[in-house]
């Protein structure tokens, strides 16, 4: 801000309004227009589809930074995903303004079985608000028991039992 003599500042309380243009005159522009870091994500979301449980699926989207400030994502916990069976892979963690970098996505079927709705959350460090990925598919089970629990009851050292099981394959080979 601009130093005002005495007489400005009696002259700009005489005429209402005149403060205030003052201040603002001397005011720098840049700070209001800053954006700061801003994640944008294409695709939004990965949808697998329909898969077997026996395939491992992997998709890549693009994170681009469309701020104006560097994008820092911190490599311990900056990018995970909501279990076990899904799991981001980023080989870079800043990205300068107008970058882009690829952000790898596998998903693990085995043991799951229908409708799966899982995310990956993308964390930065400062002005960046937390990202959320959908990752969805629908697993098929390749081979399903028909008959799910299996009772042998008793079976002594040295005996043997047998059961019958039926097996039905539920996908096409």
């Amino acid at each position: 801000m601009r130093p005002m003599t005495l007489l400005t500042l009696a002259a700009a309380l005489a005429v209402p309004g005149a403060v205030t243009a003052q201040m603002a005159e001397g005011a720098p522009e840049a700070a209001a227009s800053r954006i700061g870091p801003k994640l944008q994500v294409q695709p939004e979301e990965i949808n697998f589809g329909q898969i077997d449980d026996s395939t491992v699926v992997e998709q890549t989207v693009t994170l681009t930074n469309v701020g104006d400030e560097i994008l820092r994502i911190p490599e311990e916990e900056g990018v995970k995903g909501s279990c076990g069976c899904t799991v981001p892979k980023l080989d870079k963690y800043e990205l300068a303004p107008g970058e882009s970098i690829d952000l790898n996505v596998r998903f693990d079927p085995r043991n799951r079985t229908g409708n799966q709705n899982k995310t990956v959350s993308i964390q930065g460090q400062g002005d960046f608000t937390t990202t959320v990925i959908p990752v969805n598919a629908f697993v098929v089970q390749r081979v399903q028991v028909v008959e799910g629990i299996v009772q042998f009851g008793v079976v002594d050292q040295g005996d043997t039992q047998s059961i019958e099981i039926h097996v039905r394959g539920m996908g096409p080979d």
